[in-house]
């Protein structure tokens, strides 16, 4: 047939339809619906893994909440390890080698130790020193009664105060509260009146937020003066309270 006999307008042009299109892009968002289905199913097995094994060797519960000492990161096949480790521990003698077989976990491909060590020894004895100075620091001599009395002159409150706040900033420390006097009148009354001095500065302390748990009471008489008894000026010294530090 000759082409100039052929009519264009019979001539159909086929276009591809949507179908195929949409075929593709509903495979193509499955395919990566599966893929991060995986991934999920990865990170969260590695996940669950790692923070056993933290969990066994830092002594540490698995469940990866803020109170634990150490913090597990999972980022896909990536593990840090972040936290404050004890390096008295068994964990932190051992730290590289428990890093080092996290590394060996099926899955995980990459182990990062942001983890930092504190010596609980050391914090103590700083702790222990601090407080050591801050009571120190405190003129018990200003802690006085009134004449022939158990009652706490005002002066002392000031003092105390001090004790009292020094006290509850750090309680797990504790105090040994020791009561003295002069050598004026009977051994025995005096040995009585320094523990009913020594206990009304206990129940000041105690009626300001310390515990009783911090306070050890004790009097002590005339059996230990530190000053001369035969004059005014050295009795009036010896009738004294101590702070004695105890831990």
């Amino acid at each position: 047939m000759d082409s100039h006999l052929i009519n264009p307008d019979l001539i159909r042009v086929t276009k591809p339809g949507f179908i195929p299109w949409i075929a593709a892009a509903v495979a193509s968002v499955a395919l990566v619906a599966c893929v991060l289905q995986d991934v999920s199913r990865i990170q969260a097995s590695i996940q669950s893994t790692v923070a056993s094994h933290v969990a066994s060797a830092f002594n540490v519960r698995a469940d990866n909440t803020p109170s634990n000492a150490i913090v597990v990161d999972v980022d896909g096949r990536d593990v840090t390890l972040s936290g404050r480790l004890n390096s008295q521990g068994e964990a932190g003698a051992n730290r590289d080698a428990i890093v080092e077989k996290l590394r060996q976990i099926d899955g995980v491909r990459v182990v990062v130790d942001d983890m930092t060590t504190f010596d609980p020894r050391a914090i103590a004895r700083a702790e222990q020193q601090r407080f050591q100075e801050s009571l120190d620091s405190i003129d018990a001599t200003a802690v006085v009664f009134e004449p022939g009395s158990t009652t706490l002159s005002l002066s002392s409150e000031s003092v105390l105060l001090k004790v009292a706040s020094l006290l509850k900033s750090s309680p797990q420390s504790s105090l040994k509260i020791a009561g003295h006097t002069d050598n004026s009148g009977n051994a025995e009354r005096n040995l009585e009146l320094s523990r009913i001095r020594a206990r009304a500065v206990a129940d000041f302390l105690v009626a300001r937020g310390v515990t009783e748990q911090q306070l050890v009471v004790q009097g002590f008489g005339q059996t230990r003066p530190l000053f001369d008894n035969t004059t005014a000026e050295g009795r009036a010294k010896n009738r004294r309270i101590e702070f004695v530090y105890l831990k």
